[in-house]
């Protein structure tokens, strides 16, 4: 059966009755109970899909490789004004616009500035890393300042790396050989630097 039919197919299945439907990250349909034993832990998040009446479940730590990734380098580059290393990894910081999550809380501006601080200062014992700070949408961020900013035009690396409004912010970490590993939604200084180590011993 061609792909497009089975695709339209799928496509009404979900969609012929109003009744919530809900997938598993390999697009494989789950009952509700399956999804909130799931999504009780801290390594999924139930995401509103563009097909009505569909969640789907997705993995708060995504990994694969980029067969481009000078394009990625290049297009940072141009945006950011900021001469990247090819030799040298890169840690990309995303803020997606304001939401529930990153509206909370009261951290001023010192605090967020030592926290940025301390984060860059144990990436680079880790490795040899390019830091940028890339937005969807800067409303909300002005508390979010330490660095700077660059708007993700054309959506780039949103379409690269993360697809869906996660809360609070995301980042990817991505080795020169285009294998990366992300971490999607609110993120501790951490999950970065793990993350970053597991690439690292990877190659």
């Amino acid at each position: 059966m061609p792909k497009i039919v089975l695709s339209i197919l799928i496509l009404f299945c979900l969609t012929a009755t109003a009744q919530q439907k809900y997938m598993d990250y390999n697009n494989q349909l789950i009952s509700e109970r399956d999804l909130e034993q799931h999504y009780k832990g801290r390594n999924y998040f139930a995401i509103e899909t563009s097909i009505p009446n569909v969640t789907k479940l997705i993995l708060r730590t995504q990994e694969d490789t980029l067969q481009q990734v000078e394009n990625l380098y290049a297009h940072l580059e141009e945006i950011t004004g900021q001469t990247l290393e090819r030799d040298k990894m890169l840690a990309i910081i995303y803020y997606p616009g304001l939401d529930t999550c990153n509206d909370r809380g009261s951290i001023n501006f010192g605090t967020r500035k030592l926290w940025y601080k301390e984060m860059e200062r144990k990436l680079n014992r880790i490795a040899d890393i390019n830091t940028v700070y890339i937005y969807k949408n800067d409303e909300g961020l002005k508390k979010w300042r330490k660095a700077n900013w660059t708007e993700d035009k054309n959506q780039i690396i949103e379409r690269l790396f993360f697809k869906y409004h996660y809360p609070c912010g995301s980042f990817t970490v991505v080795h020169p050989s285009g294998h990366y590993k992300s971490g999607l939604g609110e993120y501790s200084k951490s999950w970065v630097w793990k993350l970053t180590e597991e690439i690292v011993q990877a190659h």
